[in-house]
């Protein structure tokens, strides 16, 4: 079960996938994400290819996630630290 929800907790939307369909399945969060605008935040598992990245920031939505041991380090705002 993948859930988009608010800073409030309010659920925004949902979708029940089979155990096969990875977090950073590109249809899956095109489709989770097509009426959202603004920073969205996930864990590791949310991680994708620099491909849907860009495409995901046309439409106005910054994804920010941890990084892996093995990932190079960037810079991140402090509040997307905290929030994350």
């Amino acid at each position: 079960m993948h859930v988009v929800v608010t800073s409030q907790g309010e659920v925004i939307d949902f979708s029940i996938t089979p155990g096969n369909i990875a977090y950073n399945n590109s249809d899956l969060l095109e489709k989770l994400m097509k009426n959202i605008q603004g920073k969205v935040y996930g864990d590791k598992g949310y991680l994708v290819n620099s491909e849907l990245f860009q495409k995901l920031y046309c439409q106005g939505i910054y994804l920010v996630t941890k990084i892996r041991k093995n990932m190079r380090n960037s810079l991140m705002d402090i509040s997307d630290t905290l929030l994350l």
